[in-house]
């Protein structure tokens, strides 16, 4: 902490997270969670009260996940009441709403790579990355070995998903499938 490299660092961080001018955040972890949606200066800040620092939630959900029995699911849609969305009682489901321009736009995006690929079978995601550890993450050549296997069995239009750095896995699976795939 004592080098001004580390400082300029943090400052350039806080400035990527405040710089959407977020009106909501929602802390769906823990106390350190807390921190970063205080540190995003959203005006509304969701999350559970007994997992986060003194008044930094505006809108605190009372309690804390864990203390009752339940999917982890209905933790989160607690969360997602509470900042406004609308959860049917006994509702599990995630739902996700797309404006109408977005939304036409991904099916003409799919419609073109379901014509370059071929595919007349159902259209699959994959998301070969993990977060959190290279022990949760399964090799290049085993996801490629998936793709081809749902495209040859299947017929199904395979797409890629991931985050930026997950990108060299992702051509790396393309390119072991031994065919293309939409990433």
């Amino acid at each position: 902490w004592l080098e001004p490299r580390v400082w300029r660092e943090t400052l350039a961080a806080l400035r990527r997270l405040r710089r959407p001018r977020s009106d909501l955040a929602i802390n769906v972890s823990d106390a350190l969670g807390s921190i970063v949606t205080r540190l995003s200066g959203a005006r509304r800040r969701v999350g559970y009260a007994g997992e986060a620092y003194g008044d930094f939630m505006t809108d605190p959900v009372p309690g804390a996940r864990y203390q009752t029995h339940q999917h982890e699911t209905r933790y989160v849609l607690a969360l997602a009441a509470a900042a406004g969305g609308i959860v049917a009682p006994g509702d599990e489901t995630p739902r996700l709403s797309v404006a109408p321009d977005a939304r036409a736009k991904m099916r003409a995006t799919l419609a073109e790579a379901r014509a370059r690929l071929g595919a007349t079978g159902p259209t699959i995601a994959l998301h070969a990355g993990a977060r959190n550890g290279q022990a949760k993450r399964w090799p290049a050549r085993h996801w490629a070995t998936l793709a081809r296997r749902l495209g040859d069995e299947l017929g199904a239009c395979v797409i890629l998903t991931g985050a930026p750095n997950e990108e060299p896995l992702a051509g790396d699976a393309e390119r072991m499938a031994g065919r293309p795939l939409m990433n």
